[in-house]
């Protein structure tokens, strides 16, 4: 079975999107700074520290407990592929879950009326994280049984980038418009 990028797509758009409708603008703009930081700190050479991580854990504690010719000799020995590809999945949708626990510090009062326009730039972040999850994992490959293709190199540049920059605007202007509201007080 082949499944298409762009159903794959969507389907992360909508799933995250109604986590970002759901939690609010507020929340979601810490939770895509998380998510920032994760793209970030992957890019920059973390890839392969979360690929060998369950090598690089069992070299150490046997290096610790004094046990050199054990941690040389596991750490001889990395991680295959599937399981590089599998740990680079809990990796990063364990850093993400971390975003999303850090997206707690933009929670909003709880007697805060939310509007039209709070729900939608709450579902446009939403949205935006989904996309960077998605393409950011899809891209890094080891997907040999299941079809499915992001642009690479120039051509996500040209194609990906712009949308990103589009919806970033207007999430921006979306945040700008909405106003958070109190909540109706019963009168006396």
């Amino acid at each position: 079975m082949t499944v298409s990028a762009l159903n794959t797509l969507l389907v992360f758009l909508i799933g995250f999107g109604a986590i970002g409708l759901a939690r609010g603008p507020r929340q979601e703009i810490w939770t895509l700074g998380g998510i920032t930081l994760t793209i970030l700190f992957l890019t920059l050479g973390g890839l392969d520290i979360i690929k060998q991580l369950p090598v690089r854990i069992a070299s150490g504690f046997l290096s610790v407990s004094g046990n050199q010719d054990g941690s040389n000799s596991v750490a001889a020995h990395p991680l295959q592929d599937p399981w590089t590809t599998v740990m680079l999945w809990i990796g990063t949708l364990g850093l993400v879950g971390v975003s999303y626990l850090m997206g707690q510090f933009g929670k909003g009062k709880k007697d805060e009326k939310r509007d039209f326009g709070n729900y939608f730039s709450g579902f446009l972040l939403g949205m935006i994280n989904g996309a960077c999850v998605c393409i950011f994992l899809f891209s890094q490959g080891g997907f040999k049984d299941v079809v499915i293709q992001f642009p690479t190199g120039a051509a996500s540049r040209t194609t990906i980038a712009p949308l990103l920059l589009v919806g970033l605007v207007v999430v921006i202007i979306a945040i700008a418009a909405s106003r958070p509201k109190p909540a109706d007080t019963p009168s006396k």
